[in-house]
């Protein structure tokens, strides 16, 4: 049952994010599909009544005796029908597939939101290219979710229940050889997944491994060619690859055996019940045209089930996918709601025994510090001790456990209620898919002019290169670790605000924009708050 649950988890997920208009249109696409499926049988019994007026039967549909019919009359049943089951078999996938595909990119748009939505402790558990994976290329299986099992597979297992009823009503025997066949197939169905679906959870997570190695590896390719590596990575990639080509291997067996016990129960099917019906045939009881139906009608009763098998592996590893997309929605006591609150001066941030835990781990405990306009405040000290998530606290991307934060001297919840006061450089720059002048001006749309800062980081040298001032066009490779910096810190400074949180701000900056950066920062300290993240001595130096 717990397989089962979290195979057809991705419906439940996708049916609670459908609108009222969506259930109905999608219960009406499956309403049209249940129809083509029964539509599916009927051509075969035109096919019947043409023989049984050539020999000279009686002439049965769907086991009703229709009496004298004429060629003629049959015919044009047949072309009315032959139409409407065309124009119906051109809506219900023409249709289904338009519905999918506006539900598709409605969710890239909605999963773009989740992503966007302000939370505790800012997506901390993803990074930022598994979020971008979810978003663009998983919300893809939302198709395999949706599309294929609704329009090819739901009208083959309602052709198949009317299949086997049909089939049944001629005869008990036929009965019997179904029953039994339908519980082998499903038993081997249910054989087939049991030892299937856990080896699909279980590649993706040795996959997931993998991947990140090579990304990393690949990262790090110069480092790999100074120290004669190459080998060694190949070999380490071979032993990681051994797992995933494992499980691989399991799987086509089971699914050799599986396919193999399928096929040969439904030949048996075959023969045995079709030498019933010859022997009917022979004696009178059924005629030689209902044959033809009953050869088309095991077909269409037996293989959707050995089809299932297989399609329940993509539902589950489509609905794995769609699990993960909605992993980025936030829970509602995650949301960081606040009301924003103006004022012209802060003087004084104060931190009275504040502790910040996730992940299971705390990430600082009971700290107590005050930081005061006029003055640089530094946070310095080993690796892993907490000093970025304070600064991320105090511009409100992580939210506290325990503990007071105060506002010259009023207590607020979070300082995500002054975030329109704050100015933050992250550690890892942040390049957008924009020119120069926008990379800087953004989130504005006008470029504004800073002498003395842009002076101080040289950005006139950035304008004069041609390849920056035009669109970077998704390759932020084109700038050295130390451009993007100086690109970061002149987005971040030119805005007026009122308190600026620097996290490592002079990693990779030459030794003079060093310098002109903290003049720069001490011209600000006379009317600010600044904080900064550093192990870099010169910073320290400066700090209040």
């Amino acid at each position: 049952m717990k397989n089962k649950r979290k195979i057809f988890k991705g419906y439940s997920l996708v049916w609670q994010e459908f609108s009222t208009k969506d259930r109905i249109s999608f219960l009406t696409l499956i309403f049209m599909n249940i129809v083509y499926g029964v539509f599916t049988l009927i051509p075969i019994q035109f096919v019947s009544m043409y023989i049984s007026k050539i020999t000279g039967s009686p002439i049965y549909f769907a086991g009703i005796d229709v009496g004298d019919i004429s060629y003629l009359q049959i015919s044009i049943f047949a072309i009315l029908f032959l139409v409407i089951d065309a124009l119906l078999d051109i809506f219900r996938q023409y249709f289904h597939w338009r519905f999918v595909c506006k539900f598709v990119y409605r969710m890239k748009k909605i999963a773009f939101n989740w992503a966007l939505t302000p939370r505790k402790f800012m997506n901390l558990k993803h990074s930022t290219g598994d979020i971008s994976y979810r978003i663009m290329s998983e919300t893809e299986y939302l198709y395999d979710l949706l599309e294929d099992p609704f329009t090819n597979f739901f009208y083959q297992i309602t052709a198949m229940i009317t299949a086997i009823v049909y089939l049944s009503a001629q005869s008990y025997i036929n009965t019997i050889i179904l029953l039994v066949s339908v519980i082998i197939l499903c038993l081997n169905v249910w054989f087939r997944n049991t030892n299937t679906l856990p080896q699909t959870a279980e590649r993706a997570k040795i996959t997931a491994k993998v991947n990140n190695y090579v990304i990393k590896s690949v990262n790090n390719i110069p480092q790999i060619i100074i120290n004669e590596a190459a080998n060694i990575e190949k070999e380490d990639l071979k032993t990681r690859l051994k797992p995933i080509e494992k499980n691989y291997k399991h799987r086509h067996t089971i699914i050799g055996i599986y396919w193999t016990i399928s096929n040969f129960i439904i030949a048996l099917t075959v023969i045995a019940i079709m030498a019933f019906s010859i022997n009917n045939a022979i004696t009178g009881i059924i005629s030689a045209s209902e044959l033809l139906i009953v050869f088309n009608y095991i077909y269409n009763g037996l293989t959707p089930i050995s089809d299932f098998g297989w399609r329940l592996g993509n539902i589950e590893i489509a609905s794995n996918a769609v699990e993960r997309i909605w992993k980025l929605k936030p829970k509602k006591e995650d949301i960081i709601s606040y009301k924003e609150i103006s004022v012209k001066n802060i003087d004084k941030i104060e931190l009275k025994n504040v502790s910040v835990k996730y992940n299971s781990k705390n990430k600082i405990k009971n700290v107590n510090a005050v930081f005061n306009k006029n003055e640089i405040a530094v946070l310095t000290g080993a690796s892993g001790q907490g000093k970025s998530t304070i600064a991320k606290l105090l511009a409100g991307l992580v939210e506290k456990n325990s503990g007071k934060i105060l506002v010259d001297g009023k207590i607020t919840k979070s300082m995500f209620s002054y975030l329109h006061n704050i100015s933050f450089v992250f550690q890892e720059p942040y390049i957008f898919n924009l020119n120069l002048q926008q990379n800087i001006a953004y989130p504005e749309r006008k470029f504004v002019y800073h002498s003395t800062l842009f002076k101080f980081l040289r950005i006139d040298q950035l304008q004069n290169k041609k390849e920056l001032s035009e669109n970077f066009d998704n390759n932020s490779l084109a700038l050295s670790g130390g451009e993007q910096k100086r690109i970061c810190l002149a987005r971040a400074l030119k805005e007026d605000k009122q308190i600026y949180i620097l996290d490592e701000p002079t990693n990779d900056l030459d030794k003079a924009i060093v310098e002109n950066l903290l003049s720069y920062l001490q011209m600000l300290k006379k009317s600010h708050i600044i904080v900064i993240v550093s192990h870099d001595k010169r910073i320290i130096d400066i700090a209040d």
